[in-house]
């Protein structure tokens, strides 16, 4: 289930990152951050919780660099960043989920998000609600729960998140990268979990302040933009590379 020849190979290092609360955060400024990954040559990878349009306007709203694969709706579509096609083999694989009955529910229970998108249910709703609805599911539903900021719901199809989505990108290299993650908030949690090291940007939600004993993530004294290149020298500067 690969688009073998749709993503150009990466770089030796890689940044996949979130945008929202990382990068963009606070008028945070970016730009050595940007002028830091030019240096190794770097490929970069965002993966946002956005819709594709949503995403696009904030890269140009933000003056963002143009990413080499874009991954939006939390792992539910992957975009070639420089020619914005759609990977349409994860697509189909995406929407085999039926959503129908599960949204039916869903409604019970949370308030719609103002978004259009086949490739996840998108709400607002809190611990409680969530913890509600899961209680009313099937155990035979095919989807995942995905909660964020205590605000944010996300329905996917069962296995796919921001991790399944990267995991996908990298299996078409035929050379493998060093990886490092970077996020702030839970619907980045399986990015952290995911083996490749991590940087957790100060201003992170607990979820992954739970994470810094891991040896391989990094949690970051600065926010935002600064906090991703305190922990992208931080790793970088480590010994013993290790590419997957």
């Amino acid at each position: 289930m690969k688009e073998q020849d749709m993503f150009r190979q990466l770089n030796k290092y890689v940044l996949a990152t979130d945008l929202d609360g990382t990068i963009v955060h606070d008028d945070i400024p970016h730009a050595p951050l940007w002028q830091e990954l030019a240096k190794e040559q770097a490929s970069l990878i965002y993966i946002t919780g956005r819709t594709f349009s949503s995403a696009q306007l904030l890269i140009q709203q933000a003056d963002l660099p143009t990413p080499d694969v874009l991954i939006c709706d939390v792992g539910g579509a992957i975009y070639d960043g420089h020619t914005h096609m759609l990977d349409e083999t994860w697509a189909r694989h995406v929407l085999e989920a039926d959503f129908s009955e599960v949204a039916q529910i869903a409604e019970q229970y949370f308030t719609p998000q103002p978004v259009t998108t086949p490739f996840r249910l998108a709400y607002y709703g809190d611990e409680q609600a969530v913890e509600a609805f899961k209680q009313q599911l099937s155990p035979h539903a095919s989807v995942d729960v995905i909660h964020s900021s205590n605000r944010d719901v996300d329905i996917m199809r069962r296995g796919v998140d921001k991790a399944a989505a990267l995991e996908y990108v990298l299996a078409t290299q035929l050379e493998p990268s060093r990886v490092i993650v970077a996020g702030d908030s839970e619907n980045d949690y399986s990015l952290f979990i995911s083996g490749h090291e991590g940087i957790a940007v100060a201003n992170a939600c607990d979820t992954l302040y739970a994470l810094a004993h891991q040896p391989h993530i990094y949690i970051a004294q600065q926010q935002g933009a600064a906090g991703v290149l305190e922990g992208w020298r931080a790793l970088t500067q480590k010994e013993g590379m290790t590419f997957k």
